[in-house]
Parts: structure tokens; C-alpha cells; sequence
């Protein structure tokens, strides 16, 4: 039991760790977004997406798949991200 424990709380610090990764790649690179290669815009949206997915994965298992943590996980992840980098193209260089 307490390995399954250790594997689980290095899961959900790893997968915090490439999240914060993948966030600050992503605000670094926000304002220059029209600069950027598709392959490059590709690349961050899959790290991104990636980092997110397995940080709510790794609290699900930690939580036996408890479905207000899974949902409020989701919700929040879906909400900020859309906030953050779905903005208008005005809104966009006022920051």
C-alpha cells in the first residue's frame, strides 16, 4: 500500500511540475503567438494539454476516482485556460 502511495504523490508532483512547465511556456510565448511555426503552436498546445490530462489523472487515482474532485479539477482547468488563451485578438496586446 504505502508504494502504491509513494507512486501516486511522485505522479501528482511530476505531473505539477510539467504543468507549470507547460504554463509558463505557454504565457511566455502568448504575445508572440503570431510569430511562431505551426509546429511550434502544436507542440505547446500538446504539452499543455498533455501536462493537464495527467495532473487530473493523478488526482483522480489519488482520490479513488472521486467524481466532484475529477469534475472540479476539469471544470477549473477548462475555465482557466479559456481565459487565459482564448482571448480576443484586441484584448490580446493591451497585456
Amino acid at each position: 500500500m504505502a508504494n502504491i502511495f509513494s507512486s501516486l504523490v511522485l505522479h501528482a508532483i511530476f505531473g505539477l511540475v510539467g504543468f507549470a512547465g507547460a504554463l509558463g511556456m505557454s504565457v511566455n510565448f502568448a504575445k508572440e503567438k503570431e510569430n511562431l511555426s505551426t509546429l511550434t503552436k502544436t507542440g505547446m498546445i500538446m504539452a499543455y494539454v498533455g501536462t493537464v490530462v495527467s495532473s487530473i489523472l493523478g488526482f483522480a487515482s489519488a482520490t479513488n476516482n472521486n467524481p466532484i474532485v475529477v469534475g472540479g479539477l476539469t471544470v477549473a482547468a477548462v475555465v482557466y485556460s479559456g481565459v487565459k488563451f482564448l482571448k480576443p485578438a484586441g484584448e490580446a496586446s493591451k497585456n
